[in-house]
């Protein structure tokens, strides 16, 4: 009878024991998921580059039928929205980021209230509303945090105007070379500075 008690009294612990063992199990499955995700998104990039990628093609779709001539000249759809290193990046960025929102691809005007920063329409014609950031981070309030930049050449005019332009607004740029992206750990200490 007194066995009976003993294993009542242990049966709660051994189930919490359990729901713990499974808990880690799980958690452990979908990190080692992930670690897969991430080397398989590493191969594709290292293998773009070893193919040699001295020059980006954009792709378009192949035609399934044959069109006429007088639709020779519409546009194609992209084969990628995002190329592989920027797809990488994004999924780099949504793991180290998860509380936050990612866009890829946005224009200037659209981050920036282009009417507000122009003082003169002399410097209309430097005001590069057209140029496209990589990516644009924004907390759970759609209010944008940071910009990130792959690859840009700084020593460029644009490229000046826009640090410039960005700085002015209080948006932090980061600039990042496909070739040494970062991992998903430091993300959020690139983005934030290492006070964050």
């Amino acid at each position: 009878m007194v066995v009976f008690w003993y294993l009542l009294l242990l049966a709660p612990v051994l189930a919490i024991v359990y729901v713990f063992w499974a808990y880690r199990n799980n958690a452990a499955a979908r990190e080692a998921a992930s670690r897969e995700r991430v080397t398989a998104l590493v191969g594709i990039v290292q293998g773009s580059r070893a193919a040699g990628s001295e020059v980006r093609k954009v792709q378009t779709a192949p035609a399934v039928v044959a069109k006429p001539a007088t639709d020779a000249a519409r546009p194609a759809a992209r084969m990628r929205f995002l190329t592989k290193p920027e797809t990488l990046m994004y999924y780099v960025l949504k793991a180290g980021l998860p509380d936050h929102e990612i866009f890829p691809r946005v224009s200037l005007g659209s981050v920036i209230a282009a009417a507000e920063n122009i003082p003169s329409p002399a410097l209309a014609e430097r005001w590069p509303v057209r140029h496209e950031i990589a990516f644009v981070i924004c907390d759970k309030s759609m209010q944008v945090v940071a910009a990130i930049q792959l690859d840009a050449q700084p020593g460029r005019q644009e490229t000046q105007v826009v640090n410039q332009r960005l700085s002015a607004a209080g948006i932090r740029l980061v600039r990042l070379s496909p070739a040494a992206l970062p991992r998903r750990e430091q993300v959020r200490s690139l983005i934030f500075g290492q006070s964050a």
